[in-house]
């Protein structure tokens, strides 16, 4: 849907873009994924086809600590 609506009307919401999201392992296990979408274009300027990237962020993310503030 993103994709065709850019390729429609030139407004880029997702393409050159990072979102963090929740992604499923063929295990069911869940884990936080950066998603980036980016454009390749021919000589002619056009749209040649994209490239999507999954980037597992999990491990990226601080660890909660073992001692509480109090």
């Amino acid at each position: 849907m993103f994709l065709s609506n850019y390729l429609k009307t030139g407004v880029k919401r997702i393409i050159d873009t990072k979102r963090t999201v929740t992604a499923e392992k063929k295990t069911g296990e869940t884990f936080l994924a950066e998603v980036s979408v980016r454009e390749v274009r021919d000589d002619a300027g056009k749209p040649q086809y994209f490239l999507g990237y999954i980037r597992e962020v999990t491990k990226d993310q601080p660890k909660p600590s073992s001692n509480p503030a109090r």
